[in-house]
């Protein structure tokens, strides 16, 4: 490289890089560097910051690969741990402490445990055996109810079908959910009938008034003209072919005749009532229908698909459903219904859905 000398007193120049500028040490003199000289100065200091850089980078790389190296291995112990604690040692720890709680006789904690753990060993089992022991503890205490609502979703287990069928008309309140008899529901004529789930609508001293908690049969009201509810075909079906077909023996004995009061409609004042009458299966009345579902949204339902399976005027798929009362209405062979927005009407049509009613006397622990 040549030496930069002063243009005065011919002395060796200073660079200042910074500046740009040469400096003479001997007489001071200072003169800007020449436009190369300061192109070559930059390119310089542009190629060694990026080797700086590069270096850095490199000495990141090489560290992050070395902490990666040592961490690699504990992640993946603490990934195995976790795994193991989850899946295995929590559900240990849940498990035997449920079998403990099963010693103890806390079988409600116990199955609500064991519940938890789903598919963990024999929780399933052993969640329904707890269920089963707390509502032998229930009857034991004469806590018919809270016996009858566990062994209710127990099916066969054992002996919980037989046990709910002889605890269920204890204690019984507005609104439970009770199974009574047995009617087509799902259409497969193959796998029998299924089980009737009913509504209770209020309890009277030692009886229950009870719904079908879905319509099961879409009929007509009467197949004559111009009928009562003493004479309509409707009624005949319910306490003859629907009473007989639908009810063991020991269930009928359950179910209590009753006379009925069909009151004239408020609508139609021209309309009769018809005669009082004695039934063990019948239809609410409109007044019925207002002093037990006083709700309108209460008394929405929906059918089985057998009773859509019999719907006149098509399968249409619908949020709610009418169903018939029995007051009269001045139509021909027609009666009010409830409507599918829980109104009572009286819009004639041949065919509506059937929700029964039924009384039922109550068992008490006297």
């Amino acid at each position: 490289m040549n030496i930069m000398k002063c243009g005065i007193c011919g002395g060796k120049l200073n660079i200042d890089k910074d500046k740009m500028i040469s400096m003479c040490p001997h007489c001071g003199a200072e003169q800007p560097l020449d436009e190369e000289i300061q192109d070559r100065i930059k390119r310089n200091k542009i190629q060694l910051q990026e080797q700086q850089e590069e270096k850095l980078n490199a000495e990141i790389v090489k560290s992050f690969k070395t902490k990666l190296f040592i961490a690699f291995p504990i992640i993946c112990v603490l990934v195995v741990l976790i795994i193991f604690s989850v899946n295995i040692l929590i559900p240990a720890v849940k498990y035997n402490k449920a079998n403990n709680l099963i010693n103890d006789k806390q079988y409600l904690n116990a199955a609500k445990i064991f519940q938890e753990l789903e598919g963990y060993k024999d929780s399933k089992t052993k969640m329904r055996e707890c269920s089963y022991l707390q509502s032998v503890d229930y009857i034991n205490a004469k806590e018919y109810r809270n016996a009858s609502l566990i062994l209710v979703t127990l099916g066969e287990y054992k002996d919980s079908k037989k046990l709910y069928e002889q605890y269920k008309f204890y204690e019984l309140k507005t609104g439970d959910i009770i199974k009574l008899g047995s009617y087509e529901q799902d259409n497969n004529l193959i796998n029998g009938k299924g089980e009737i789930s009913w509504r209770v609508l209020t309890v009277d001293e030692r009886k229950a008034l009870l719904i079908s908690d879905k319509s099961l049969e879409c009929m007509e009201y009467s197949d004559d003209v111009t009928v009562t509810w003493e004479v309509s075909s409707i009624r005949k079906w319910l306490n003859n072919e629907f009473f007989n077909n639908t009810f063991s023996e020991e269930e009928q004995k359950k179910i209590l005749p009753m006379q009925l009061h069909t009151e004239d409609t408020n609508k139609y004042k021209s309309a009769t009532k018809g005669s009082d009458t004695v039934d063990k299966v019948f239809l609410l009345s409109e007044n019925e229908l207002n002093l037990y579902l006083p709700n309108k949204t209460d008394r929405l339902t929906k059918p089985t698909e057998y009773a859509k399976s019999k719907h006149k005027y098509g399968h249409y798929e619908y949020a709610t459903y009418d169903w018939w009362l029995r007051t009269y209405n001045t139509y021909e062979k027609n009666a009010a219904y409830v409507s599918t927005g829980g109104y009572i009407s009286y819009y004639n049509r041949d065919s509506r859905d059937v929700r029964p009613a039924i009384w039922v006397k109550l068992d008490t622990a006297e």
